[in-house]
């Protein structure tokens, strides 16, 4: 049976002479915040939209998801930036569309995709926000075309091929720029005519984007899916939050190990390599946060204070942290004694 032993060290940063330094707090407003709505239908948005929360956090937009239709409130709205929809909620209340629209006039964006256009059915309302309604579809594999490639939403944007609903759609308002279109097949519909695709529109001081792509993970994991969701959702935000394109991720600094790291290769035998990521310092760290519109993180502690790997966090009833630190993955023993300990820090200026 294998034993760990805990040293309880007592470290008090004000006893030991340690100011911990403040940089500014991770605040919300650094990144897009979006409100993204689903439901528990068979489009599995649940699923879906955690394949993109890393991605998107990337570029610079950060999600909350709900299937929640009370969070549609005037307060709790102004808390984000943008409302994303990927949902088939048959009805919506007559407060929740007031504070919808009331969002989007008043200078919020909306992002639809895919089945957003066929939402909250008992709103004229909405499918005028949308700018039109799903009618019908099939099934095919395409590419949507590009038709306004100077827009800010799509310039220097590459479509891509993807197997997806070929959707239909109707109740189309006069009013939306079409950035991309579908060609129709010579069988359905208007065949050999153009179905629009991707489009914008404004209401209000606010901004929509629409696209029709996004049945399933077979479109979501498309790389270029995640790009035209994440600027989508950036233009939608607004000119604040700068151009929509892609914003490419700073890269991470390699260090040479003495002894190797274990080099987990999915179906292959674990293998060794020689480089990892450097330690980030505690401000890369905080920048790194998701933190949740209206709270702000600020740093508490790092090293030297922390000399471990923490493992796990609490705080007691006067707010002073417990950390369990681990030197080490658990691979062995010896019968010397354990390594890992548990810190209590403690705010005393």
């Amino acid at each position: 049976m294998v034993r760990v032993h805990l040293l309880v060290v007592a470290v008090a940063g004000a006893a030991l002479g340690v100011v911990l330094p403040e940089p500014g707090p991770a605040r919300a407003t650094d990144r897009v915040q979006v409100l993204f709505l689903g439901d528990d239908g068979h489009h599995r948005p649940y699923e879906l939209v955690a394949t993109l929360q890393a991605p998107l956090f990337r570029r610079g937009i950060q999600l909350e998801y709900t299937e929640d239709l009370d969070a549609l409130t005037p307060a709790n709205l102004a808390r984000f930036d943008v409302v994303a929809i990927y949902a088939n909620h048959t009805a919506i209340a007559p407060e929740q569309e007031a504070a919808l629209l009331g969002f989007v006039r008043g200078g919020g964006g909306l992002a639809a995709l895919h089945c957003a256009s066929y939402c909250f059915l008992n709103s004229p309302a909405y499918v005028a926000l949308v700018g039109g309604q799903f009618e019908s579809h099939d099934f095919g594999t395409f590419a949507a075309r590009v038709v306004e490639p100077a827009h800010p939403a799509l310039r220097g944007f590459e479509t891509f091929a993807s197997a997806d609903e070929t959707y239909r759609h109707t109740k189309l308002s006069d009013d939306r720029e079409v950035l991309a279109v579908r060609e129709r097949a010579a069988g359905e519909p208007n065949g050999g005519s153009e179905e629009p695709w991707t489009w914008v529109r404004s209401e209000g001081r606010g901004r929509v984007f629409y696209t029709a792509s996004g049945h399933d993970e077979r479109t979501w994991e498309q790389p270029g899916f995640v790009e035209l969701v994440a600027r989508g959702i950036r233009w939608a935000g607004g000119d604040a939050f700068g151009e929509p394109g892609l914003v490419p991720d700073a890269p991470f600094e390699l260090v040479e190990t003495a002894t190797g790291v274990p080099d987990y290769v999915p179906g292959q035998a674990t293998g060794t390599s020689h480089t990892m990521q450097a330690p980030l310092d505690p401000e890369a760290s905080l920048a790194r946060l998701a933190v949740a519109p209206g709270l702000e993180a600020r740093l508490f502690a790092s090293e030297p204070l922390l000399e471990g790997n923490p493992i796990w966090l609490a705080f007691d009833a006067r707010g002073r942290a417990w950390a369990v630190e681990t030197v080490d993955y658990p691979n062995e023993r010896a019968d010397a004694g354990g390594h890992d300990r548990i810190v209590i820090l403690e705010d005393t200026d």
